[in-house]
């Protein structure tokens, strides 16, 4: 069963703060089962990173409108199950986020087997970009 304790919450907040100074982060334990991570302050615009084509999709499938959306908001989500296999952040950015994702899944795992709906991880984890009611900030 998923499980995280407030001290690793607390461990991961300063590892995050200790490898990106520069950077604000929200990182809330929601249950003691998942955590969620919000980039709310960046050294530089995140959204220049993005393109919501990848070479998976076919560009005819962009949605122009929820891309708009997710700059004008300042928000989005960030799937960093995919961070190596898309394109959908890239540069700088892409590199960033890899490393936030494994500061946050230290100590995690996952034996989790979806063809039999069995599901083992250590915890659950969520990545984003802004929050829904607040975008990011750019020094």
């Amino acid at each position: 069963m998923a499980y995280i304790t407030k001290e690793k919450v607390a461990e991961i907040r300063k590892n995050l703060k200790a490898a990106f100074p520069d950077w604000k982060f929200s990182l809330r334990m929601d249950r003691h089962t998942s955590i969620h991570l919000a980039v709310v302050k960046a050294p530089y615009n995140v959204f220049e990173d993005f393109n919501p084509v990848d070479r998976f999709r076919d560009p005819h499938d962009l949605d122009q409108e929820a891309y708009d959306r997710c700059v004008r908001e300042g928000n989005a989500q960030v799937n960093h199950y995919w961070l190596d296999g898309s394109d959908t952040w890239q540069g700088k950015t892409k590199e960033a986020f890899k490393k936030m994702s494994a500061i946050c899944n230290e100590g995690n795992h996952d034996n989790s087997d979806i063809q039999s709906d069995y599901f083992d991880v250590g915890w659950y984890f969520t990545m984003a970009v802004g929050k829904w009611n607040k975008p990011v900030e750019i020094k």
